[in-house]
């Protein structure tokens, strides 16, 4: 029977000589489902006239290149050019300039190819690890009918905010699983897991040192776990620190990584800090590198995307002026980590686990990741490209475009034909058009709005029904 699944997430695993496409997908009852799709072909496509074609048997990793029904953008005829594995696009491109669709991600070339939009739909009683394309089905079922599993993090350093070089230790990583209600808390300063237990369950506590206007829910003591790392030796208590955390995610397994912040701090530091142990320390450390790789929802972006006032005109919102707008309170107070190490690791504990309370509760509150999962679904894109509009375009675009026989061009191609100088920086806004469209549409990527294609299909014959509108017009 068939079932409709959300995807979560598209990879290829394997090497060139044997690969497949993995894609993590969601069902309705909020079960986590594995695809791997065997047999995807893939391919590109070029515009360099056939009698100037590289023989395909002198390029390695080239299947065949044939004449197709496809065309730009412009109307050119494009040649198609099947490769051997998604890993081979790099290495044989160039022979083929000018190429399209041909530095897309495979993730997004895949779905193109074969038309895989945000929901799926595939017949469960088939070995799930050994399916082909054409087991891949469309899908009518909304978006809406799906939800995600969260996992909130926040590190805390001995006070760096060097991403790039990481110069200082990771003393502390925090974990809230939305699913389970489950808070872990591991730290290289030691301290009493039941000091920490009573003091996130105690609403007096957390109000002592938390400037509020409205009272502040604690949080459940069972659902508080704190892990010391005590080896008597630093560098392996932070050595121990990675390995709890790539522990933990195995074991969580969450569909997305949230946080604030942790696509311009939390990612890079942690990856940037072990790429440091591996090279100078020579520890048994996991390389944290997949991190970039995995779906991200940054609350930071997501409420300076949405938001009105000081935190879109800066770009950004921090925790506290987000939590204090939202929820009435905000943050425990800021204090040097390296004297919380020493003086009170306890509170960095607290500190710590209460960012990630924080950042949730925002967004719960304002429901802010539904809206995003619809937002990167009506574009037939996945959350990792939900803060980057031009990912979102250019996704939205290749399914379209495909279905009618187009190809996007490479973005060498479209450098390489704009006039000398390419695309000049700086923002350029037209005058406000007046006048009535049948159809009309506008592209943003400034962030100054939230959509990422602001829409308008209004023309003489537009109704509007009341019935649609129970609490007034918007």
């Amino acid at each position: 029977m068939r079932e409709p699944l959300l995807i979560v997430d598209v990879a290829v695993e394997g090497d060139k000589k044997s690969w497949s496409t993995v894609l993590r997908c969601k069902s309705r009852d909020g079960q986590t489902v594995k695809l791997r799709v065997h047999g995807c072909r893939p391919k590109f496509w070029t515009a360099k006239s056939y009698n100037k074609l590289p023989f395909t048997g002198k390029v390695e990793g080239v299947v065949d290149v044939r004449h197709s029904d496809k065309s730009s953008v412009d109307g050119k005829e494009l040649m198609e050019v099947e490769i051997e594995s998604p890993f081979h696009y790099r290495e044989v491109r160039d022979f083929y300039y000018p190429h399209y669709a041909a530095d897309a991600k495979w993730s997004s070339v895949v779905r193109w190819l074969y038309g895989w939009e945000a929901v799926i739909e595939v017949d469960m009683s088939k070995d799930l690890d050994n399916l082909r394309p054409v087991n891949i089905h469309h899908s009518e079922v909304p978006v809406s009918d799906f939800t995600l599993d969260l996992l909130y993090f926040d590190i805390e350093t001995a006070d760096s905010l060097d991403m790039e070089n990481a110069p200082e230790p990771v003393v502390s990583i925090a974990l809230f699983d939305v699913k389970t209600g489950m808070h872990e808390i591991a730290t290289t300063a030691p301290t009493s897991e039941r000091l920490v237990k009573r003091f996130m369950a105690s609403q007096e506590a957390l109000e002592s040192v938390v400037e509020h206007e409205n009272p502040i829910p604690p949080v459940s003591k069972d659902k508080v776990t704190v892990i010391n790392f005590d080896d008597p030796d630093p560098t392996q208590r932070e050595a121990d620190l990675f390995n709890w955390w790539v522990d933990a995610l195995k074991r969580y397994d969450p569909d997305v990584l949230a946080g604030q912040n942790i696509k311009g701090y939390d990612i890079p530091y942690l990856v940037n800090r072990c790429r440091k142990y591996l090279r100078y320390h020579r520890m048994n450390v996991p390389p944290l590198d997949f991190m970039r790789r995995m779906p991200t929802f940054d609350t930071k972006i997501a409420y300076a995307e949405q938001v009105q006032g000081a935190a879109a005109t800066t770009g950004a919102a921090s925790l506290s002026w987000m939590a204090h707008s939202t929820l009435g309170y905000g943050k425990v107070p800021r204090t040097r980590i390296t004297d919380l190490m020493v003086k009170d690791p306890m509170m960095l504990a607290v500190y710590n686990a209460w960012d990630n309370v924080c950042a949730a509760r925002c967004m719960e509150k304002l429901d802010l990741l539904p809206f995003y999962i619809m937002k990167t679904a009506y574009h037939n894109s996945t959350l990792h490209n939900s803060h980057s509009n031009m990912m979102l375009v250019e996704d939205m675009m290749g399914h379209l475009l495909m279905k009618e026989g187009v190809i996007l061009p490479s973005v060498q191609v479209v450098v390489s034909s704009m006039p000398e100088g390419g695309i000049e920086q700086g923002g350029f806004v037209m005058d406000a058009p007046v006048g009535v469209w049948k159809n009309a549409f506008e592209l943003d990527n400034s962030m100054e709005y939230p959509s990422a294609i602001i829409t308008g299909n209004f023309g003489p014959d537009t109704k509007v029904i009341e019935s649609d509108y129970p609490d007034g017009f918007p």
